[in-house]
């Protein structure tokens, strides 16, 4: 009584009463959000180097336009000539194709990741994996089998942990085969599909229908 439950929680079993306190963006999920948004993208090193030539090629773009601009001037004394020199030859120093071409590298890496079976979802992260070695990432559900499965089992005759990939033990397997008779006879929670997989891999012949459930108390907190 009393547990907070956040938005987006996921229940795989049981019932519970809840009484809704908050919404949208008063929720935690959408404080998260909020604080997400907060966060200013910066730019990548090459975003970065791109805007240093591009402010010095513009640099030099103005210094030749005034250079040109006076010496025709000084020679020809109509301003609007040499004014329009000036401009051609500024706009031809500005090197206007660089966005061009750095969106078609960016285009053809992401073609290259995508058969590689990795999805890109800005251009900048294809520059950031060129550079990268070590790839560290944690999403469950995504990236993994959202599955569970039993590796290890606790002993209590030994008290030892004991891994599934070899022989176990007749306490170990009685372990085993005591958690899966636990569980459901056909089960959806996560926890007890793991078991009951564990359980047909290392006895396959004890089938179900060996042991069916006669009866199942509901769990209503009356007494059977």
């Amino acid at each position: 009584m009393g547990n907070p439950v956040f938005a987006g929680t996921t229940t795989t079993s049981g019932s519970a009463w809840l009484t809704v306190t908050a919404v949208g963006a008063q929720t935690e999920l959408g404080r998260i959000g909020r604080s997400i948004d907060t966060i200013q993208t910066e730019k990548t090193p090459l975003q970065r180097q791109i805007s240093r030539f591009v402010i010095r090629m513009a640099w030099i773009g103005a210094g030749a336009f005034a250079l040109v601009w006076g010496v025709n001037y000084a020679r020809s004394g109509d301003w609007v000539t040499a004014l329009l020199f000036g401009l051609t030859l500024a706009m031809s120093i500005l090197p206007e194709e660089i966005p061009v071409a750095f969106s078609s590298f960016m285009a053809l890496g992401a073609a290259r990741l995508s058969n590689m079976g990795v999805l890109t979802k800005q251009p900048q992260t294809v520059e950031s994996l060129g550079s990268a070695t070590v790839i560290c990432t944690d999403k469950t559900g995504t990236i993994t089998q959202n599955g569970m499965s039993v590796r290890q089992l606790y002993d209590g005759a030994a008290d030892a942990l004991v891994p599934l990939s070899g022989v176990l033990s007749d306490t170990a397997s009685s372990v085993l085969e005591y958690a899966r008779w636990s569980s459901e006879t056909e089960p959806f929670d996560p926890m007890e599909k793991a078991i009951v997989s564990a359980f047909t891999e290392l006895e396959p012949t004890k089938l179900i229908s060996l042991y069916p459930m006669v009866h199942e108390y509901p769990l209503d907190g009356t007494p059977p």
